[in-house]
């Protein structure tokens, strides 16, 4: 799967195959929200279900030639909800799929963060990662078996002037580290009013992590636009090409003729 990171450098592959055991053996999820404990990953209170087609795509997929499978975190404590994060993971497949996009395999996970970990200080870089140590220690907590790009839903982001911010893997020198290809999201990049209530913080930020880019100033809004008041749901042409060649996708076999009655975005 393209969008599933190599497993850190300190997992092996009797790790992931261990990982694959435990999965099967976990116990069946909860009757009332479908989420079950995540005893593979290094959180002690976890829980998780994949996501289906049905809830990703409400009104009907469409095949797409590159799929993006991705992990969507949500601290219980804090403003997000389940229906909060199911907003912003359906625009953003909303967003990529006039780029050829499709979500595929998508792990929500509900987290109890500590006071400590509903807020990232952008600017508190610890010495040794260079990124916050909230971000160091939550990231290797993961399981090897989580599908990236990761998104981290938390209270705040603080020390910076953006509302979210995302660490891409050629932003360090050195090995490959848990926090590469992760997000992290304050619950007022969620609220804020936008010019266009289609756009997502989530595909935002999913996007610099595709093109490995950042902003772009443009006349018209779009998605990476540096302007706040300019962002909205439509992607530049020269952003989904960069989306193309971006690692954390895979490619998905040649699709099928329409099918009569299928629901176009």
């Amino acid at each position: 799967m393209g969008s599933q990171r190599p497993s850190p450098r300190l997992a092996s592959q009797l790790a992931v195959v261990a990982l694959a055991a435990g999965l099967g053996g976990q116990r069946a999820p909860a009757a009332g929200d479908g989420f079950a404990a995540w005893t593979a990953s290094g959180f002690s209170d976890g829980e998780h279900r994949w996501l289906d087609a049905a809830e990703l795509y409400p009104a009907g997929a469409r095949d797409l030639p590159y799929g993006l499978d991705a992990t969507v975190v949500f601290g219980r404590d804090t403003a997000w909800t389940q229906a909060r994060a199911m907003r912003q993971i359906r625009r953003t497949a909303a967003v990529f799929a006039p780029c050829g996009i499709r979500l595929g395999r998508v792990l929500l996970v509900r987290l109890r963060l500590g006071p400590e970990a509903r807020r990232i200080d952008a600017a508190a870089a610890g010495p040794e990662s260079g990124v916050p140590p909230v971000v160091a220690d939550l990231s290797a907590k993961l399981s090897a078996g989580t599908p990236y790009p990761v998104a981290f839903l938390i209270g705040r982001v603080e020390g910076t002037e953006s509302l979210a911010i995302s660490y891409r893997a050629h932003d360090r020198d050195g090995p490959p580290a848990p926090y590469f290809d992760t997000a992290w999201i304050g619950f007022r990049a969620h609220w804020l009013p936008r010019r266009d209530d289609r756009y997502s913080a989530l595909a935002h930020e999913f996007a610099h992590l595709l093109c490995r880019c950042g902003h772009k100033r443009a006349t018209a809004s779009h998605l990476l636009h540096s302007a706040r008041n300019f962002l909205s749901a439509a992607v530049l042409p020269e952003h989904c090409e960069q989306f193309a060649a971006s690692p954390l996708l895979a490619a998905r076999p040649d699709p099928p003729a329409d099918r009569q009655g299928r629901k176009e975005f």
